[in-house]
């Protein structure tokens, strides 16, 4: 496990990466919910994953884990957008929270709450291409 110490708006924020294996991250990341901490999952590296969703029409697989997360614990989820707004400048741009599909079959509900976490991605992509920004 690394961890770091980053500067986000004048104030030190304590960084600890949670890595493989899988097992040791997710329970970094329960315990770090159960004492109310902000966990960051990185979410947009549609390479490996079993939820096959839309994005700019293409269907691309992407992981289930973010939704899983959301579903079991009722935690918050909100975009978040690292953007680079000029060459020495990276604003971190957070959305409203995103609340998960529930239904009675978790299945769906995983797929659902994937998909709309996508669509949010694509949203983000494209706003930042019709603003000139990147």
């Amino acid at each position: 496990m690394q961890s770091c110490w980053i500067i986000i708006a004048g104030k030190s924020v304590f960084i600890r990466l949670l890595q493989n294996p899988v097992a040791e991250a997710v329970r970094g990341i329960l315990q770090a919910l159960r004492e109310n901490r902000i966990v960051l999952i990185i979410a947009d590296e549609f390479r490996s994953g079993d939820v096959m969703v839309d994005f700019f029409g293409v269907k691309v697989p992407a992981p289930r884990g973010p939704a899983t997360l959301a579903l079991r614990t009722e935690a918050a989820t909100l975009p978040m957008f690292a953007i680079r707004r000029s060459a020495d400048r990276i604003v971190l741009e957070v959305d409203a929270p995103i609340l998960p599909l529930r239904s009675d079959d978790l299945e769906a509900s995983v797929v659902g709450t994937t998909a709309l976490y996508t669509r949010r991605i694509e949203a983000a992509i494209r706003s930042i291409r019709i603003s000139g920004i990147g």
